[in-house]
């Protein structure tokens, strides 16, 4: 591979034009270029879901974070999903579990777990007459 201009001061307006900067600079395919382009949020993708660490930073991209409260609006979207009767009882079993799962594991690296007040949804002790 020939290394990248060093004086090229490219600001792409759309996704197409670094794909077809990157194919004319390195002499690839479309398919190569593509599969390096989608390399990085692979990798992304797989940190995420195996929420090995809060947070991950990409450069001149920011920083990539997993909440607990976008995984409990999504753990709803799917069981709203399979009340209206949109998915089967199986693949709403399967996606909850996993974002469970998930989310837990966020808590636990962030440390910032809202515990709910138990005491709450407990039945009160009636007091001796």
């Amino acid at each position: 591979m020939k290394k990248p201009p060093e004086s090229d001061s490219f600001i792409p307006e759309n996704v197409s034009e670094i794909f077809d900067k990157l194919k004319k600079d390195y002499n690839l395919s479309d398919e190569q270029v593509k599969n390096i382009v989608a390399y990085q949020f692979r990798q992304l993708r797989k940190i995420v879901i195996r929420a090995e660490y809060p947070s991950i930073f990409l450069r001149n991209l920011g920083t990539f974070e997993t909440f607990p409260s976008i995984l409990n609006q999504t753990i709803r979207y799917w069981i709203q999903a399979y009340r209206k009767g949109e998915i089967t009882k199986k693949q709403v079993t399967n996606k909850v579990s996993k974002l469970w799962k998930l989310r837990n594991k966020i808590i636990e690296l962030n440390g910032k777990a809202r515990i709910p007040d138990l005491q709450r949804y407990l039945p009160r002790k009636r007091s001796g007459r």
